[in-house]
């Protein structure tokens, strides 16, 4: 996941969870930056159409939001 992927990560995030507050970029970059390596987008050809945040802490591992496009 680049950060350049974050805007479409925010439509995509909008469209899957329908939230009264959208995610922001702010948002979305700490996550990435907290586990770059735990940061995943899916591509169909070129274009996203899914991500998922996950952490690891210690010896347990976290699956964050995961969003997929319909």
């Amino acid at each position: 996941m680049e950060e350049e992927d974050l805007e479409e990560i925010i439509r995509i995030d909008e469209s899957t969870f329908k939230r009264p507050e959208p995610r922001s970029i702010k948002n979305l970059s700490a996550l990435r930056m907290s586990d770059p390596e735990g940061c995943f987008v899916l591509r169909d050809e070129s274009k996203i159409v899914g991500y998922n945040y996950s952490k690891t802490m210690g010896n347990e591992g976290y699956l964050g939001p995961l969003g997929i496009m319909q």
